[in-house]
């Protein structure tokens, strides 16, 4: 006859247990299960994809390498194109100032007097002409 001993732990293992309905949810008390673990890969695999993440970083890389070069080249031109800006500049400026110089020159009242009293004969301020004119000859005649 099985002992009493045994029968409560043949019962006991029958017995399951049940969840209290405290504060509980029943989510909380469902035993979770495990992780489930990873199963390594293959070396094979893990080498097949190493080509492909090769290639890929270097077309990254040549592109970035092409990206960089035609920005220099952009650089370059721009800088040139200032160069050129700042070069007409200077030219205009001197040429502003030489034109300014030769206005001066033109404009001063020597000048001007030299040309009204040589080219376009005319009198002096402070010289007093008077001229008659006979009504025979019919040029004027010059009397100081």
């Amino acid at each position: 006859m099985p002992s009493a001993a045994s029968s409560r732990a043949a019962v006991s293992s029958r017995v399951s247990s049940v969840p209290a309905f405290d504060d509980e949810s029943w989510e909380e008390s469902r035993p979770r299960r495990a992780p489930r673990a990873r199963r390594p890969r293959s070396r094979s695999r893990a080498r097949a994809k190493l080509p492909s993440k090769l290639l890929v970083f270097v077309v990254c890389l040549a592109l970035l390498g092409v990206v960089r070069i035609s920005l220099s080249f952009a650089v370059v031109q721009k800088n040139l194109a200032t160069t050129r800006v700042v070069n007409e500049q200077r030219s205009l400026a001197a040429e502003n100032s030489s034109l300014a110089e030769e206005a001066a020159t033109l404009s001063s009242t020597l000048r001007v007097r030299n040309l009204a009293i040589n080219e376009l004969h005319l009198a002096q301020s402070g010289t007093v002409l008077y001229v008659r004119a006979h009504a025979r000859s019919g040029r004027p005649v010059r009397s100081h």
